[in-house]
């Protein structure tokens, strides 16, 4: 059976209604049988990450187990498709070499010729982690499992809530690859890559207002270079704590099976993130490049 493009808009509408007056029925049913008022309570949002436990001054959040339970999983799905001893899972590893071999022609159509399996190794690894954590928020572990606290405003919060909304997660990620790409570069060029940062040949050889102008132009550049990790922090901060709240603004507002269309909505958008965080991530590498390359061009 072939599914056209109307079929599929029938199919999918069916599935919302289905979902809507599903969602009806059950808070009916939980309100007038079983004397449940909401089956979904008030949402209430923060910002900050509960403390699960601190071991000495570090403490550990439920934004760290999840960011822990994404990268076990993931491990978990790598040797599954590598199998015991080396052994390879045919379908499995299917699987994996496509997503690996899609990844690797959409980053190399962006670097060509510089971008080598190291640079693939990093990107692959930071789309993977990325789009991990921001799946398996989708599991329906988050949320209902709570734990008590006294700390807490409502008495509660969340056992595992997704790695994301923390703004540490994507600060250290944005960190982590800023240094990648400037070693990056550094590895590639040597040490006549320092110099777009001290730029002071001129002055050395007495010239000093070439050499004010260029140790200007490297201020902004270190400027541009601090505010990338900004940007990379928050795009992707924002865009997944939109995603979750959105989840539990819908559940709450909408009847219950009605949040089910979001799920993909939030599947889609996760994907997107992760490759525009990579996605970036290549393009500065090159860039970094042609910007070192030019300034060794005009003498610096």
């Amino acid at each position: 059976m072939i599914f056209t493009g109307r079929t599929l808009v029938k199919v999918s509408i069916l599935c919302v209604v289905i979902a809507g007056v599903g969602g009806v029925l059950l808070r009916l049913l939980a309100r007038d049988i079983f004397g449940i008022k909401e089956l979904v309570p008030p949402p209430t949002i923060h910002l900050q990450a509960d403390t699960l436990y601190t071991i000495g001054s570090f403490a550990i959040t439920n934004t760290i187990l999840s960011s822990w339970l994404a990268t076990l999983i993931l491990i978990g799905l790598i040797g599954f498709a590598i199998g015991p001893g080396g052994r390879v899972f045919p379908q499995s590893r299917r699987t994996v070499d496509i997503i690996l071999e899609s990844l690797w022609g959409l980053f190399k159509g962006i670097a060509g010729e510089r971008y080598s399996i190291v640079t693939f190794s990093f990107v692959a690894t930071l789309f993977l982690f990325i789009t991990a954590n921001a799946w398996i928020t989708l599991l329906p572990v988050y949320g209902p499992v709570l734990i008590e606290s006294p700390d807490s405003a409502e008495g509660t919060f969340a056992l595992l809530r997704g790695a994301g909304t923390d703004i540490n997660m994507p600060l250290s990620l944005a960190i982590v690859t800023g240094i990648f790409v400037e070693l990056h570069v550094f590895r590639t060029k040597g040490i006549v890559y320092f110099r777009q940062f001290f730029p002071i040949q001129s002055l050395i050889r007495g010239k000093p207002l070439a050499g004010l102008v260029k140790m200007f132009a490297a201020v902004l550049h270190d400027i541009t270079i601090l505010a990338r990790l900004f940007s990379f922090t928050f795009r992707l901060f924002g865009a997944l704590t939109a995603g979750e709240l959105l989840r539990i603004v819908i559940s709450f507002l909408t009847p219950l099976m009605l949040v089910v269309p979001f799920y993909g909505l939030e599947i889609l958008l996760g994907t997107l993130q992760a490759f525009v965080f990579a996605g970036l991530t290549v393009v500065l590498m090159v860039v970094a490049e042609g910007n070192n390359e030019a300034t060794s061009k005009n003498g610096n």
